[in-house]
């Protein structure tokens, strides 16, 4: 049964997300890229006048003071996450007040901070709901979240506080949240009786995780396919094996969904099932590709909305293929590639999340990344990349945190790290397994 708060809430954002939507069935479809230019052109009169560093930049005749054309845009330099790292105060617009910061490691493990505004929310939550609604699920339906949240890491009073708030928050909306950091066989088990009991309307969960789910409980497979489930939308990863998300449209009987999103911007773009390629929300974002080699492109974003810390040609990080573009701007494309999180295995005792190492350091501001190396014999180690080592009670902190995961991962070693290992393309990988 519908929640009363889940109901209201689609009330108040229905109008919100229909007008969002409709700029995708307008005319300006045909002409994605122009609009997009003309839109950024108008926040980039704010950004020179409240960020000095792009000011410096049109001062010194690296950018234009007005982008009239494509040429013009791609006279910015490619902003690195890295260069982020190094100093983030030099992005940050402080024209409205600083409501927070959000915290990712991305696909490569590396940290970084991204300062918001209240009102990001407001613009960045309905294009979730708009690609939720190609699979026909609205606002007051009821989700199983096999999920990770940082909140449930951390000391004293604050962490039961932003406990509470979420569990009170997910209660009222009607969400039940199932952790997936660490998923062993009998937790998997039962993540699938609490689907059953629950009846859900959809499922949100990490790609791989969901996978795991299907595989512990095949045998529940008809028990699923009774269920009300409209679709299952997997996110933050892609799937390990090409044919995963099938297997998992079998086990559940609906269709598998994909969100591909950041940290640092929320929902970027969304699986179509007419013919699951990713639909860019074009309106938001400004996304190009990036030649890497004959074969490889790298994506680049940039946000179209007025921002905290506005986020021009980003290097994300990703990897895209099998685009489609208007002029230069992608509109839609058929893979990612970059978002490799191999799961840790604990010697039997089942999996744990990378993502859940990511926000056991998170509170420390001087770890620039982290990287799990994992042995044959499923021994694990974890470097961290620090340019001088944590102190001791901080380590004790990041070693509490890794506790509540698995007690073991409390005692793994620590080797503080000048690099962190990458591969032959050039990624920090979460996971090193030799």
């Amino acid at each position: 049964m519908k929640t009363i708060a889940s109901i209201i809430r689609e009330k108040q954002l229905n109008p919100v997300i229909q007008n969002r939507g409709l700029v995708y069935e307008s005319e300006i479809r045909n002409n994605v890229q122009n609009y997009q230019l003309a839109k950024f052109n108008r926040l980039w009169a704010d950004i020179q006048r409240h960020i000095p560093y792009y000011q410096g930049m049109v001062r010194d005749g690296i950018v234009r003071g007005e982008i009239n054309s494509w040429e013009d845009f791609t006279r910015f330099p490619i902003l690195s996450r890295i260069s982020i790292q190094k100093d983030v105060t030099k992005y940050i617009d402080h024209s409205h007040r600083i409501a927070g910061w959000s915290v990712t490691g991305g696909s490569t493990g590396t940290p970084i901070r991204i300062p918001y505004w209240s009102s990001i929310h407001k613009k960045v939550m309905p294009l979730a709901w708009l690609g939720r609604r190609f699979y026909h699920i609205q606002v007051s339906d009821r989700m199983f979240h096999l999920w990770g949240h940082s909140h449930l890491f951390g000391n004293g009073l604050q962490r039961y506080v932003k406990q509470f708030q979420r569990n009170l928050k997910n209660r009222l909306l009607g969400y039940q949240v199932f952790s997936a950091y660490h998923l062993t066989p009998q937790r998997l088990r039962l993540a699938g009786k609490a689907v059953i009991k629950m009846r859900p309307d959809f499922i949100v969960g990490y790609s791989r995780s969901l996978t795991l789910l299907a595989r512990e409980n095949e045998d529940l497979a008809s028990s699923f396919q009774q269920l009300p489930i409209k679709a299952i939308i997997a996110t933050t990863e892609a799937f390990n094996q090409p044919g995963d998300a099938e297997y998992i449209e079998q086990i559940f009987g609906c269709p598998v969904g994909m969100e591909y999103g950041t940290a640092e911007t929320g929902v970027i773009a969304y699986t179509h099932p007419s013919d699951q390629r990713y639909r860019a929300f074009w309106d938001d974002y400004l996304l190009e590709a990036a030649p890497i080699d004959g074969t490889n492109t790298k994506l680049l974003l940039t946000t179209l909305y007025p921002s905290a810390m506005p986020l021009i040609r980003y290097d994300i990080g990703d990897n895209v293929c099998d685009y489609e573009r208007d002029k230069h701007s992608i509109t839609s494309f058929g893979m990612v590639y970059g978002r490799d999180n191999d799961l840790i295995e604990l010697n039997g005792r089942g999996y744990i999340h990378p993502v859940a190492l990511m926000h056991c350091f998170q509170s420390q501001k001087g770890v620039l990344g982290i990287q799990c190396v994992q042995e044959l014999d499923n021994s694990v180690s974890i470097d961290v990349l620090c340019e001088v080592a944590l102190p001791e009670d901080d380590e004790l902190t990041v070693r509490r945190n890794l506790a509540t995961l698995d007690p073991l991962l409390s005692q793994c070693k620590f080797t503080y790290v000048n690099n962190l290992e990458n591969t032959l393309a050039g990624k920090t990988k979460w996971v090193i397994k030799r």
